[in-house]
């Protein structure tokens, strides 16, 4: 299998289903940045390691076109930095309004900002 292919973004990698979406939002951490809000549960599917992810980006991001664009690049973030996300987790990346203003590399640093900050409560003792 090709380096390009080991890295596509398959159907089993995404959030897909409204009851998944309602449960992450429900059970799981949320984690907020000026663009973006993430929230993050354990995944239910068993025998899955790799992280899954759901985005969602409303009217108010923009036209369609508009928010298409955030989300392929939110879906480009995730493929290229899955392997530094918690393993065994589901995420759901809400796009707030000012998303739209954001090229790739400010969507880069944004989200690698709130992985940081996902890893290190995760890897927090809860009390």
């Amino acid at each position: 299998m090709s380096a390009a292919a080991s890295q596509r973004l398959r159907r089993g990698d995404r959030v897909r289903e409204r009851r998944d979406y309602q449960r992450i939002s429900r059970e799981g951490a949320r984690v907020s940045s000026r663009s973006f809000v993430v929230l993050t549960a354990p995944t239910r599917v068993a025998g899955r390691s790799d992280p899954r992810l759901g985005i969602t980006a409303s009217r108010r991001v923009g036209s369609a076109v508009v928010r298409t664009r955030v989300k392929r690049r939110i879906r480009e973030w995730f493929r290229r930095h899955r392997d530094a996300l918690p393993e065994a987790r589901d995420i759901v990346v809400i796009a707030r309004s000012s998303a739209a203003e954001l090229d790739q590399r400010a969507v880069d640093a944004e989200l690698g900002d709130v992985a940081r900050r996902l890893r290190s409560s995760a890897a927090a003792p809860r009390t």
